[in-house]
């Protein structure tokens, strides 16, 4: 099964290491005692370009925090990748975007709440996720502009308990945010179950959430995800180079990829084309 012709994306998870503590976190892999080797690594991209993938997303954890993960952007970019980063951004530094920044398509930041208090509160940082939020897109859009480069902008925000009230509209337009992902705070097993009473909103909380944001709704800027959109629906490699997905609210792995083959790995965990369509999952770069 290969899906050439389709603009389907990779979600390395490459680094389970991350210097924020988010309580809801389904992405701490502590069970992962190992991380994929530099050359496993390569060849993994390559396996991901031959089967036909369009785009490859270094996520973590916290990605920046992996000592490759600059030298497997580049990698990727030149064999014909798309390429993007999920971020907290406090270490996206401007020496990091002039180095990388022509081998890059896409930054996505972490933010969930525009209360530092707030976020300090479910973990997001230590006080100055807004500044660090805002301070990171304008360091894309003085790069952009500066090196004549298009580096699209990303916001993933988890909706929960404490932030379903807020209202994002002047923030996402004032910031020029090509893409906004929404997701309703998703139950893991064994990764968030023990706080996720603490945090957990209705569907209609999260309704309300949305209504606050039609226009960027209906401008195709907000994305949203509830949790049934989340399941099977992304193509995930976990920090040791399995794949791995969500069935019933909890993980399963494949056997490494390096080692099985991406067709056999896959056929291990699942991976539902129509739902990766339904939730606005492919598109272009």
């Amino acid at each position: 099964m290969a899906f050439n012709g389709r603009k389907l994306t990779v979600n390395w998870h490459l680094e389970k290491n991350c210097n924020y503590k988010c309580k809801f976190c389904y992405a701490s892999f502590n069970h992962v005692y190992n991380t994929t080797n530099y050359l496993n690594g390569l060849k993994m991209i390559d396996m991901i370009k031959n089967y036909g993938i369009y785009k490859i997303n270094f996520a973590g954890g916290e990605p920046l925090l992996n000592n490759y993960v600059g030298d497997y952007i580049q990698y990727s970019k030149e064999i014909g990748l798309k390429t993007s980063i999920i971020t907290n951004a406090s270490k996206l530094t401007n020496k990091w975007l002039n180095t990388h920044s022509k081998y890059i398509d896409q930054i996505g930041i972490s933010c969930d709440s525009l209360n530092n208090d707030t976020n300090t509160m479910i973990g997001r940082g230590f006080g100055n996720h807004v500044e660090i939020t805002e301070r990171a897109i304008q360091r894309i859009n003085t790069l952009n502009k500066k090196e004549n480069i298009n580096i699209k902008t990303k916001i993933n925000t988890v909706v929960l308990k404490h932030n379903y009230h807020e209202n994002w509209n002047d923030f996402i337009i004032n910031h020029n945010i090509d893409r906004w992902k929404v997701f309703k705070i998703l139950k893991i097993k064994g990764e968030n179950d023990h706080v996720y009473d603490e945090l957990s909103i209705t569907d209609n909380q999260f309704d309300i959430f949305l209504n606050n944001h039609k226009e960027l709704i209906s401008n195709k800027i907000l994305i949203k995800e509830n949790n049934d959109d989340m399941e099977e629906s992304y193509m995930m490699i976990s920090p040791d180079g399995k794949f791995y997905q969500n069935k019933d609210n909890k993980y399963i792995y494949s056997d490494t990829i390096v080692d099985v083959g991406i067709d056999w790995a896959l056929s291990q965990t699942g991976f539902n084309m129509q739902k990766f369509i339904n939730r606005k999952g492919e598109y272009s770069l």
